[in-house]
């Protein structure tokens, strides 16, 4: 799977797994709560991803 993960993204294929293991959390914060999940992702992505591209992919991920 890490192999996949670092074919799609100039990120390595472990900060891509743990960004998505972070998806996966801050999903259930926003199930849990209601609100605060996309936040806590894009605080996450920002330590790993330039800031001109943080909303962009970030709404991609959205639905």
């Amino acid at each position: 799977m890490m192999a996949l993960l670092e074919a799609l993204s100039p990120l390595s294929g472990g900060v891509n797994g743990v960004l998505v293991l972070v998806s996966v959390l801050t999903s259930a914060v926003t199930a849990a709560v209601g609100v605060g999940g996309g936040l806590l992702m894009i605080m996450a992505m920002a330590q790993v991803m330039p800031a001109a591209a943080l909303i962009p992919v970030h709404g991609l991920g959205g639905p």
